[in-house]
């Protein structure tokens, strides 16, 4: 399963085409989420992982305790 964070209205950010294929898992699901903060509460505590830029990576990790590989 993939999560992919959606587009709202104060994001600022429109689709992202990502060019990760080689890295996603080949199933076909993927799960939609609002925004970074439940991506990271849903690979909390499982061996998934998340793509981010550094600064999000960073915050993410502090506020919800999770490892980085920056």
């Amino acid at each position: 399963m993939s999560i992919r964070v959606g587009p709202s209205y104060n994001t600022g950010f429109g689709e992202l085409h990502d060019g990760l294929e080689a890295i996603r898992p080949s199933g076909t699901e993927t799960l939609t989420v609002p925004d970074i903060h439940t991506a990271a509460r849903l690979v909390q505590d499982t061996d998934a992982i998340l793509v981010l830029p550094v600064p999000s990576a960073r915050y993410l990790a502090s506020r919800y305790r999770l490892e980085t590989f920056v």
